[in-house]
């Protein structure tokens, strides 16, 4: 059974967030289809437990969803430098206890705040070498900040940055639309 995992700080309707919303749907129909599905979640403890509870429900089949709280594989130390770079050095810290745990042979980011960038950059050198790393176009923090007027300092500049990295690093780019994949294209040059 393939293993597919969806690291996220959001997942619906346990807390706010339009690719939590997709996350939720996509897990439904994965395990539905035979997957084995896990999670990476990093959000608040209460909001995990409700997610374990609400998935163990459903009639996916025995151990087709896994719901992993990152601060349950993860270890490191307060961040220094960027919290930006610093989660993405968590979620990779993170997929790593997954793999563990069981072989992961797809996962999947949303390129907003660099999430995946430090799995890419470890990826390149033969960090889960089996699997498939996408990033899933859903909202780039950068084009959010520049649509507002957001004047970034220099750390919110680096995190573009990262954002950027991690697109460019990805095995599989997924887009929702021809235009938005148009609209990145153009603007990332």
């Amino acid at each position: 059974m393939k293993h597919l995992v969806f690291p996220t700080y959001e997942l619906y309707p346990f807390n706010p967030g339009g690719a939590g919303v997709f996350i939720a749907g996509a897990v439904r129909v994965l395990a539905r289809a035979g997957y084995h599905v896990t999670v990476l979640c990093d959000f608040a403890q209460s909001e995990i437990e409700a997610a374990r509870s609400q998935f163990a429900l459903e009639p996916f089949g025995e151990g087709r969803v896994d719901i992993v709280a990152l601060s349950e594989v993860d270890g490191r130390p307060a961040p220094q430098g960027s919290i930006f770079a610093f989660n993405s050095g968590r979620f990779a810290a993170g997929l790593a206890a997954v793999n563990e745990r069981r072989k992961i042979d797809f996962v999947e980011f949303p390129e907003y705040a660099g999430l995946g960038v430090v799995t890419l950059r470890q990826h390149r050198r033969a960090f889960l070498p089996d699997a498939v790393i996408a990033v899933r176009l859903h909202g780039s923090l950068e084009f959010i900040d520049l649509a507002e007027g957001v004047r970034p300092d220099e750390e919110r500049r680096a995190m573009w940055g990262l954002e950027r990295e991690g697109m460019g690093l990805a095995d599989v780019l997924f887009t929702p639309s021809s235009s938005l994949a148009g609209h990145y294209r153009r603007t990332l040059k």
